[in-house]
């Protein structure tokens, strides 16, 4: 199950990105969000993989740290994006 959460493809936000999305390829804040994003799949994946291992400290670390400042600036980017798009 960590291949499946590693995709960034099957998520509403992904399935957005990869579909209806793309039309923004040329944004750079779509860039953004769209890298983020699948960063975002990757460190929950590393989570879920440490804890199958028995990590979980180690599982709680990369929480706090590198999926709480990763979430942000996927809101962050979206929100950003959202603005651009709205503008024209």
């Amino acid at each position: 199950h960590v291949e499946q959460i590693a995709l960034d493809t099957r998520c509403t936000l992904g399935q957005w990105i990869y579909g209806e999305g793309a039309r923004f390829a040329a944004c750079e804040e779509y860039l953004r969000v769209k890298e983020k994003h699948a960063l975002f799949h990757k460190i929950a994946a590393a989570i879920v993989q440490k804890c199958d291992a028995g990590d979980i400290a180690g599982a709680r670390q990369t929480l706090e740290s590198d999926y709480r400042c990763v979430s942000k600036h996927v809101k962050r980017d979206i929100v950003r994006l959202a603005r651009r798009i709205a503008a024209g």
